[in-house]
């Protein structure tokens, strides 16, 4: 558990432990979602999960659609192996909470 540090690596060890409640600060993500009680919050998702959601969008077609189930398959195995999908999630969702990718999801080509 002991280490020996050179004079300048002992400075930067220094700086960075004087820096570490800003550090901390900045990768905190508590402030962002208030929920009292995560756990029981996820709980009480999973016991509301139902297989019978309905989705109502207006003013979709699909007209070449003819079997819900192979477009079914087919869009799911899509969205697990295509690495456009997967950018364009991470740019709407976890690059847009880390603060990184600023309107990269206009940039996407799907």
């Amino acid at each position: 558990g002991e280490a020996i540090l050179t004079p300048a690596q002992t400075d930067l060890f220094k700086k960075f432990t004087e820096n570490m409640p800003e550090l901390i600060a900045a990768v905190d993500m508590n402030h962002l979602v208030k929920i009292d009680n995560p756990i029981e919050h996820l709980k009480s998702l999973l016991n509301a999960r139902s297989t019978n959601n309905i989705v109502n969008i207006d003013n979709i077609t699909l007209p070449n659609v003819k079997d819900y189930e192979s477009f079914k398959r087919d869009m799911f195995r899509d969205m697990q192996t295509d690495k456009k999908f997967e950018g364009l999630i991470n740019d709407l969702g976890l690059y847009k909470l880390s603060g990184n990718g600023n309107l990269n999801k206009y940039r996407q080509r799907l």
